[in-house]
């Protein structure tokens, strides 16, 4: 199975027909919303999980992942990406919140005689249009979630990175409202890993894998920490104004870049050179 694969077949099933084929170009073209959503993962609610201790939230707005090809092909400047580093780096939120902006579309779906709504994303998740180009220390702070995964992207060079939601379902309720991962079933959330995360893992075979919040990693630690570098970094949700996105800055910036450099996805040479970066950088 394939990234697209898992992402646009069997995750959220749009209606395209080679599904290898699908990039953000076909997307753009398309109005800058996916195809017609035709499906969409129901498999905790067929497997009878309980959600949240709150009956009124549900399993509701779904999210996908997104490739550094994804990012690269939504800038506004098209770049020559020969000698990028190509090792396999994973970044990972917590789950989707609020439909914002129309962002999810509901559909229904019959499943066994029972009727489902859900919600799936119809933009392209953490990407949503055309990108400036941004390096460090361009959104190296918190309140940033794709524009902070495109900048390091860009600023290391990345040509095998991929962003995505640990539980790929949000916790919603019919007024747009919405509880964290915290409020989550431990069902629901070793399920969606198990069925997701654990594939998107095994298909990039990322050296490191940067997760952000304490949920996050402790997941991520769990269940692949064995295997794989696990570095748990802040949720960009808990950043506040003023001098505490400086704090944000370091960690994100020198976090990355130790153990960028520590796995091998970058050699001494660029290590050194990110390091004279953020020393200089005011």
């Amino acid at each position: 199975m394939t990234l697209n694969e898992l992402n646009f077949k069997k995750l959220i099933s749009i209606d395209y027909h080679n599904i290898n084929n699908y990039s953000f170009d076909e997307y753009k073209v398309n109005g800058y919303k996916h195809p017609r959503i035709i499906d969409c993962c129901t498999l905790c609610e067929e497997k009878g999980l309980k959600y949240c201790d709150d009956s009124k939230y549900h399993l509701k707005n779904l999210s996908h992942g997104a490739h550094s090809s994804d990012f690269l092909k939504s800038l506004k400047q098209q770049l020559n990406t020969d000698g990028w580093n190509d090792s396999g780096v994973m970044f990972v939120m917590e789950n989707p919140s609020i439909n914002y902006g129309g962002m999810y579309e509901e559909i229904k779906i019959n499943r066994n005689g029972f009727e489902l709504k859900k919600s799936p994303v119809v933009e392209w998740y953490w990407v949503h249009e055309d990108l400036d180009y941004c390096e460090y220390p361009e959104n190296f702070k918190g309140k940033k979630y794709g524009e902070l995964v495109e900048s390091a992207i860009l600023t290391f060079k990345l040509k095998n990175a991929y962003l995505t939601n640990l539980v790929k379902c949000g916790l919603n309720d019919d007024d747009n409202h919405y509880k964290g991962i915290d409020s989550m079933s431990e069902g629901c959330i070793n399920n969606c890993i198990n069925e997701y995360l654990k594939n998107e893992i095994e298909i990039l075979n990322p050296k490191v894998i940067f997760t952000f919040g304490s949920n996050g990693y402790y997941y991520a630690n769990l269940f692949f920490g064995n295997k794989y570098k696990v570095v748990g970094l802040p949720h960009p949700a808990g950043a506040q104004r003023g001098f505490k996105n400086e704090y944000y800055n370091v960690l994100y910036f020198c976090m990355m870049s130790k153990w960028l450099y520590k796995t091998g996805v970058i050699n001494e040479e660029f290590y050194n050179k990110m390091m004279k970066l953020f020393a200089i950088n005011d």
